[in-house]
């Protein structure tokens, strides 16, 4: 059966006569699920602290584009749920990010289309809360508040839009003059702002936050070209067609997707 193997990993450690960490040891469990899945992300989306999942296929006798979304909540011990119908779709598989838009302990869903789904606590998701015209590049606290903001694109530029903390936005003070395809947001000069890695029509470039939505001038990050991901900061995980969308390490198959972390949580 095609499908989606999840494969999460302890990795259990002890110290060694010298106190340096020894050979560590892994514990596997394996996950089918779906036919023919295309992306997975990892969040808390019921607001029990426990690390869910939710994974992408295409609908059945429907054009590639068109696609369902199910949900696995934790269940503990390792193990998840039947799958539920989310009761969203998306465009675009490509970018799906994890934030607690609305502040209510749930995480909800970020996408490339349609915006935010709000989470309803049990698997399910409310209605896209943006148009169906954005193009969201990324997600993070741009202004210091605490809350998720977005980056969209407005081209040939990229507009902020701040977060409201209950699901809704603003648009920030200014448009970026850069566009942006893809987005990490991160403190990278250690000053307690949120700063932004992007890739887009201008090539790699680090614009630093001036902590209230704003930014100064791009600075160019030679090298070879790569689509800007988290691999170091916030416990998310996203895959197309095995390549890394956020938070975690993984490798993808045509039919299915190897995902490191730990769900041992509860």
């Amino acid at each position: 059966m095609r499908g989606l193997i999840v494969r999460w990993v302890l990795v259990v450690c002890f110290a060694g006569a010298n106190g340096l960490p020894a050979q560590p040891f892994f514990f596997r469990k394996d996950i089918a699920v779906g036919e023919g899945p295309i992306a997975v992300v990892a969040g808390d989306f019921n607001g029990d602290r426990r690390p869910d999942l939710v994974y992408v296929t295409p609908s059945p006798g429907r054009i590639l584009s068109e696609t369902e979304l199910f949900s696995l909540l934790n269940a503990g011990s390792g193990n998840f749920g039947r799958p539920i119908r989310a009761g969203v779709s998306v465009d675009e598989a490509d970018f799906l990010a994890v934030a607690d838009v609305d502040g209510d302990g749930k995480d909800d869903l970020v996408t490339r289309r349609e915006g935010v789904f709000l989470s309803r606590g049990d698997g399910t998701f409310q209605p896209a809360q943006l148009s169906r015209a954005v193009y969201v590049a990324g997600v993070g606290d741009l202004n210091g508040d605490g809350k998720s903001d977005l980056l969209v694109g407005d081209w040939p530029g990229t507009r902020v839009l701040l977060s409201n903390g209950d699901g809704t936005f603003r648009s920030g003070p200014t448009v970026i003059p850069v566009s942006m395809d893809s987005a990490v947001v991160a403190d990278l000069n250690r000053d307690g702002r949120g700063d932004v890695v992007c890739s887009g029509t201008a090539g790699r470039m680090v614009l630093l936050g001036n902590g209230d939505g704003t930014f100064g001038a791009g600075i160019e990050v030679v090298g070879p070209d790569f689509p800007a991901v988290d691999f170091f900061g916030l416990p998310r995980y996203s895959s197309r067609y095995g390549r890394a969308g956020g938070g975690g390490r993984h490798a993808g198959s045509r039919t299915g997707l190897q995902l490191l972390g730990n769900f041992l949580q509860g």
